[in-house]
C-alpha cells in the first residue's frame, strides 16, 4: 500500500503487514519513465502474548537426610529456560541448578544438619515468572548409626587364595559391612560375600608396613546397603600362603549410596607400645568410626583405647584390635590403644557418613 507520497522531488512511502516467513520485494510504476532508488526494510513484531510460566511436576529423589549432599536432583516439568533457578527453602543450600532441557532442570544441593520437615520447590525463570511443586521435597532426620555385629580373624588362605570366614550371625538387609585388613605378602584382589553384595576396594594402592620380618600391607573394602542374609565372606588374593588378620564390621544407619568419608594410616617400625593411628577429620556431623591396629607378634593384646573408643574385638595369634565409636560432631578424631608389650604395629581408621 502507497501510505504517502511528496513532490517535488519524488519520495512515495509503501508499507505492510505480513503473518508467515518469506521473501518479499515493493514494487510501484512512476508517472514517467525516471531512474531510481529503492529501500525495503523489514521489522519483527513483539510477541503476541507472555511465554508460559514454568511448571515443576516431579523431583528425583524426593527425600534426603539431614547432612547430606546430593549431586544429581532432577526437577522434571515444562517451559523451563535457561538460566532458571530453583530453591528447596530454607536450611538446604542450592550449589547449582543446570538447565537441560525445557522439561528438565539438574540442581545440586547440600542439606544443613538442622534443616527439618516437607519443602515447597520452587522454579523460576529468568523472565521472573516462576512455579512452585508444593511439599516437592523432604527432609529426613538420619537414622541412628549403630553395630550390628563384629570380628576379628587370623587366618590362612588356601593354595587358591581364597579364604572364606564365617560372621557371628547372618547379615541384614539395608546394612554396611567393613572389612579392614592386615596380610602379607600378596595383595588382596576383591572381596565377596554369600548374597552377592559388592564391595568397593578403599585404597587403590596397599600401604605398606616395612619391618623386617613383620611386614604387612594395609587396606579395606565395604559394601553399601548390603542384601543381608548370610554368614559367608571371601576374601580373593592373588595366590596362596598369604597371612592376614581382619576386622569386620556390620553397621545399620550410613548413608545408602556413598557412605565412605575419610581415611588415614600410621604405623610404627620400631617397637612402641604406645598404637595410634592417624587423626582424620570428618566432614558431617553423625559418623561410624572403624580402626583396626595389627601387628604380626604373636599374644599381644590391645587395653586402655582413647576416651569415646570401644575395643569391639581382639584376636592372636598375630594380633588385631579392632576398635570403633560414633560421632555427632564434626571434627579430627584419633584412634589408640595401649599394646601389652612394645612391637611395631600398623594402624587404620576410617570413617563412614
Amino acid at each position: 500500500m502507497i501510505e504517502s507520497q511528496t513532490n517535488p522531488g519524488t519520495v512515495c512511502l509503501l508499507d505492510r503487514i505480513v503473518s508467515a516467513n518469506g521473501p518479499y520485494q515493493a514494487s510501484v510504476t512512476a508517472g514517467t519513465a525516471l531512474n531510481y532508488a529503492m529501500e525495503i526494510v523489514t521489522f519483527k513484531g513483539g510477541s503476541s502474548s507472555a511465554p508460559p510460566p514454568p511448571s515443576a511436576s516431579s523431583v528425583n529423589p524426593n527425600s534426603g537426610a539431614q547432612g547430606q549432599s546430593f549431586p544429581s536432583v532432577i526437577i522434571t516439568g515444562s517451559s523451563f529456560q535457561s538460566g532458571a533457578t530453583c530453591s528447596f527453602g530454607a536450611g538446604i543450600t542450592v550449589n547449582s541448578c543446570a538447565f537441560n532441557s525445557a522439561t528438565q532442570l539438574t540442581a545440586n544441593i547440600t542439606i544443613t544438619s538442622t534443616a527439618t520437615g516437607t519443602r515447597n520447590v520452587t522454579v523460576t525463570n529468568p523472565d521472573n515468572q516462576s512455579s512452585t511443586l508444593t511439599n516437592g521435597f523432604t527432609v529426613t532426620t538420619p537414622s541412628a548409626i549403630s553395630l550390628i555385629q563384629k570380628a576379628t580373624f587370623s587366618s590362612q588362605p588356601t593354595s587358591g587364595g581364597t579364604v572364606t570366614l564365617t560372621l557371628p550371625q547372618a547379615t541384614g538387609a539395608g546394612h554396611a559391612i567393613i572389612v579392614g585388613l592386615s596380610f602379607w605378602p600378596l595383595d588382596i584382589s576383591s572381596v565377596t560375600d554369600g548374597s552377592g553384595d559388592t564391595f568397593t576396594r578403599g585404597l587403590a594402592t596397599s600401604i605398606y608396613h616395612n619391618v623386617s620380618g613383620s611386614a604387612t600391607y594395609t587396606n579395606f573394602y565395604y559394601a553399601k546397603s548390603t542384601a543381608g542374609g548370610t554368614t559367608s565372606l571371601t576374601l580373593n588374593f592373588s595366590g596362596g600362603s598369604t597371612y592376614l588378620l581382619v576386622a569386620v564390621a556390620e553397621v545399620a544407619g550410613l548413608d545408602p549410596s556413598a557412605p565412605l568419608d575419610q581415611s588415614g594410616y600410621q604405623d610404627s617400625l620400631t617397637a612402641t607400645a604406645a598404637w595410634s593411628s592417624a587423626a582424620v577429620t570428618t566432614t558431617t556431623a553423625n559418623e561410624y568410626l572403624f580402626s583396626w591396629a595389627a601387628s604380626e607378634a604373636a599374644n599381644v593384646t590391645c587395653a586402655s583405647p582413647a576416651s569415646g573408643w570401644v575395643i569391639e574385638s581382639q584376636t592372636n595369634p598375630g594380633t588385631v584390635c579392632l576398635l570403633d565409636r560414633v560421632v555427632s560432631a564434626t571434627g579430627p578424631y584419633q584412634a589408640s590403644v595401649t599394646a601389652s608389650s612394645a612391637q611395631n604395629y600398623a594402624m587404620e581408621l576410617v570413617t563412614f557418613k
